[in-house]
């Protein structure tokens, strides 16, 4: 019983290890992954930039308009 209590401990103490230098490794290169697209999107102080975009959806005829909707109160 107690040779199985250490083998059963020392697994788990192992399994833990492990466990926490995967999650290290991996934080480390969610850290560099996200310092690398700062450092790419980077502008200086005050830098005003516009992203115009060629798509767009919402057409108008000449007709149309906005519609809002009232209630007359007598």
């Amino acid at each position: 019983m107690l040779k199985f209590l250490v083998i059963f401990f020392s697994v788990i103490y192992l399994i833990g290890l492990i466990v926490k230098w995967f999650l290290k490794r991996w934080f480390v290169s969610l850290s560099q992954q996200n310092q690398n697209n700062n450092e790419q999107k980077s502008q200086k102080e005050g830098e005003v930039t516009i992203d115009y975009s060629e798509n767009t959806d919402k057409k108008m005829g000449a007709n149309d308009g906005e519609y809002v909707d009232y209630e007359e109160i007598k």
